[in-house]
């Protein structure tokens, strides 16, 4: 497994727990459901998270920006929403860029269909 896929499926891990921690079931499902078939190599799965990745890098945008905007009228509570929309931008963004690299999708590739990884 490329050592950035490994990084992806902490930051899932992560966000299982705290789905789970804020007593958001749902959520806690649908990402155990998405780790499941990354895990697995199913290239449906990552289409999927590439889209809801991408929402949510339009949305943590849209944070920063109102994050940029709250610092100059709300002070520490700005500077909170302009730090939680950077890190969404952070995580979403790396979310894309790890499922479009060629390793990535080749070692999922081969996960997929049980072909035999060598070195990996």
């Amino acid at each position: 497994m490329p050592t950035k896929l490994k990084v992806l499926v902490g930051l899932m891990g992560v966000s299982i727990l705290l789905a789970l921690a804020s007593s958001f079931w749902v959520s806690a499902l649908i990402n155990t459901l998405l780790l499941i078939g990354v895990l697995r190599g199913n290239e449906g799965v990552r289409w999927l998270i590439q889209v809801f990745a991408f929402i949510g890098l339009c949305y943590g945008i849209f944070v920063v920006a109102m994050g940029i905007g709250t610092v100059a009228l709300a002070g520490f509570l700005g500077i909170i929403v302009l730090g939680t929309g950077a890190f969404s931008v952070a995580h979403n963004a790396f979310l894309i860029w790890c499922l479009r690299q060629q390793d990535v999708q080749s070692w999922m590739y081969h996960k997929s269909f049980g072909h035999k990884l060598e070195g990996v």
